[in-house]
């Protein structure tokens, strides 16, 4: 079970850096001691009873979760569903939401293929006015590394980004009213993130890194119409694809959490990455015996990786955690190497913390969106 480290304040201690945890974990895995990093207080994730529910009770909540059909998604639909809570979960086909749904006992499942726009826009007329407690943009795609030509969503996006990015943003947009009707005093927005957003990290510094550039991109499909292989304008690489899919999560949240609280909205947006977890369907586009192998030596072996139950603790404690009650803009992570018990905040990347690019990033992406629409 993951253990949180409370939010950073201003004059605290500054938080280790990824790199200084690394080190910590491979100087413990010799000692066999368990490394927790100082400056901050610890809190804990809520912890399962013996009958599969939450331990003291947070109150029930109506929660919608993307891509909750493998994964952390699914297993987090589970644990919150055992814990009371009415979760449902929206898969890229209906089918698959239904097996999903029935599996976790969750309350109704919905379509919705973040690949299409309108299938997006179909899932929010379904859910019609109901208020929700809790959304989970947390579905994601990430393409073979072996690849050397982009796939495209039905409405010209890279697929990557165009699921990612560009669903999840429709969807939070759209979506955004019924949060506000919640009965809680912070609904919580929550974005299944990564640490390879930073090409900083271990991860992010393998291969090419997490760049969105001047969004070029973005840029020549609003002015031109031009198809985009990257958002940065350069050759298509399913790797930094993926990576800059996140860097786009990061900075929406960061934008999202600007713009609810200058407009003194109640609902609270944060971000996380669960670790390394090769075994979810987000790699089901790479080879699977290499994905299997990988899997297995990256927790087994070498202690980089997370096991999907571990990572569906971090979505449950982006949902539950008292902690994060009046929190906003946060990045929660589970630092790479041993313990992996750690989760705590850390520090975004350089480029994410660009106020002026994430604004930018969330108008072109608005733009983007209604020029799709309009013309679908």
């Amino acid at each position: 079970m993951h253990r949180l480290r409370a939010i950073q304040k201003p004059g605290e201690a500054k938080q280790k850096s990824r790199k200084d945890v690394i080190a910590q974990g491979l100087a413990a895995l010799a000692s066999g001691l368990t490394i927790v990093s100082t400056g901050s207080v610890q809190a804990r994730v809520p912890s399962l009873n013996a009958s599969g529910g939450l331990t003291g009770g947070q109150g029930k909540k109506t929660i919608l979760i993307t891509g909750a059909n493998s994964g952390i998604g699914l297993d987090a639909s589970k644990k919150l569903a055992a814990a009371g809570h009415d979760v449902y979960v929206a898969c890229r086909t209906l089918s698959k939401a239904k097996e999903a749904a029935r599996v976790s006992n969750a309350a109704g499942a919905f379509e919705c293929d973040l690949s299409s726009l309108s299938s997006v826009k179909r899932l929010v007329e379904e859910w019609g006015n109901r208020p929700i407690d809790a959304l989970c943009l947390n579905a994601g795609v990430a393409m073979s590394t072996s690849e050397t030509m982009p796939h495209f969503t039905a409405e010209g996006f890279e697929e990557t980004i165009g699921v990612n990015h560009f669903g999840h943003f429709l969807l939070a947009q759209k979506l955004l009213p019924n949060l506000e009707k919640s009965s809680l005093a912070h609904p919580r927005l929550v974005v299944t993130a990564s640490s390879v957003h930073d090409p900083s990290t271990p991860g992010g510094n393998v291969g090419p890194g997490a760049t969105l550039g001047n969004l070029k991109g973005f840029t020549d499909f609003l002015e031109k119409g031009k198809r985009f292989e990257m958002v940065d304008g350069g050759s298509y690489s399913g790797d930094k694809a993926y990576k800059d899919s996140k860097l786009l999560n990061v900075l929406f949240t960061q934008e999202m959490s600007r713009r609810l609280l200058d407009r003194k909205s109640k609902v609270r947006c944060d971000c996380f990455s669960p670790g390394l977890i090769p075994s979810t369907g987000l790699f089901r586009s790479q080879n699977q015996l290499f994905v299997g192998l990988f899997n297995f030596f990256a927790v087994n072996v070498l202690g980089v990786g997370t096991t999907i139950s571990e990572g569906g603790d971090c979505l449950v404690y982006m949902v539950e955690a008292p902690e994060l009650e009046d929190t906003s803009a946060v990045f929660l992570a589970t630092p790479p190497g041993k313990p992996k018990d750690v989760f705590s905040s850390q520090t975004i990347s350089k480029e994410a913390q660009d106020t002026a690019k994430a604004q930018r990033v969330w108008d072109l992406s608005e733009k983007l969106v209604n020029k799709v629409m309009k013309a679908a």
